[in-house]
């Protein structure tokens, strides 16, 4: 974890409220490295760099909740798929008949494999007749 610190034009250093991995971005170490602050080993960059790494972590954070999110709702589909699936077993449903909802609980733990965490294709809980 490394302490950002951004270099203003007066050429004195501003301290950002933000530390960060520098792994959580998409930035290689070298391409915003000027130099190691001696007294806690931070990382000076330029303002611009430090914007360019917020904004970047920022958005990071955003899809890490959006992912939390749609993975407690999944949660929660699957919690209520399970009673429907344990009905299923106790009717002695056919493989065949119990399929849809097999390949729905599937899609469910899926779900978080899709590209655009922004535009989310919820699989339809199927029609069981017992």
């Amino acid at each position: 974890m490394k302490t950002i610190y951004w270099k203003s034009a007066k050429d004195d250093y501003q301290i950002s409220s933000t530390t960060i991995f520098l792994e959580e971005v998409d930035l290689s170490k070298q391409e915003v490295l000027n130099s190691y602050n001696p007294f806690d080993d931070g990382i000076i960059i330029s303002k611009q760099e430090f914007e360019h790494l917020d904004n970047q972590l920022s958005q990071k954070q955003i899809n890490i909740q959006k992912l939390k999110d749609i993975q407690e709702q999944r949660d929660i589909l699957l919690q209520q798929s399970d009673i429907l699936y344990i009905r299923a077993l106790e009717s002695r449903l056919t493989t065949a008949k119990l399929a849809p909802l097999k390949e729905y609980r599937q899609a469910l733990r899926d779900i978080t494999d899709q590209p655009n965490l922004n535009n989310i294709t919820w699989p339809t809980l199927p029609q069981l007749d017992f």
